[in-house]
C-alpha cells in the first residue's frame, strides 16, 4: 500500500493574502493608482516581511510594506503604486515576498492592469 501525504493548506506558511493578486483593472493614462494587499499573520510567530524580487519599474514605481513587523494574528499592508509614465495597453508583472528567516514562506503576487486613453468629451 502506498500512502502519500500532502499539505494542501495555505502554501504561504502563516501568511494569508487578500486579495491574492494586485489587479489595477482599467486605468486612465497618467493617473496615480495604488493597489493594496492585506497580509495577515496566521503563523502564531512574529514575522517580518521582506521583498525578495521587485516588480518591473517599467510598470510599478513603488512598493511599500506598512506595519512590516507583524505580531502573531496581526496584519500588514503592501501598497503597490503604478508608474505614472506607463505605456497604453495591458501590463503584467509580479512581486515576490517572504517572511525573514523563512524561505519556505516565499510567495509571488501577480500584478496586472490595462492602461487606457481618456475619451474626449462630446459637447452639443
Amino acid at each position: 500500500m502506498l500512502t502519500i501525504k500532502a499539505d494542501v493548506g495555505n502554501p504561504n506558511h502563516g501568511l494569508q493574502m487578500a486579495p491574492e493578486q494586485a489587479v489595477f483593472g482599467q486605468v486612465l493614462i497618467g493617473n496615480d493608482n495604488i493597489a493594496t494587499i492585506k497580509l495577515s499573520n496566521k503563523s502564531g510567530n512574529r514575522l517580518k516581511i521582506k521583498i525578495v524580487d521587485m516588480p518591473s519599474l517599467k510598470f510599478i514605481q513603488d512598493v511599500k510594506i506598512r506595519t512590516n513587523d507583524q505580531d502573531p494574528t496581526s496584519s500588514a499592508y503592501i501598497e503597490i503604486t503604478m508608474n505614472d509614465f506607463i505605456m497604453l495597453g495591458d501590463f503584467k508583472t509580479s512581486l515576490t515576498i517572504e517572511a525573514e528567516s523563512d524561505p519556505s514562506s516565499r510567495t509571488t503576487i501577480p500584478i496586472s492592469g490595462t492602461v487606457i486613453e481618456q475619451q474626449g468629451s462630446l459637447n452639443k
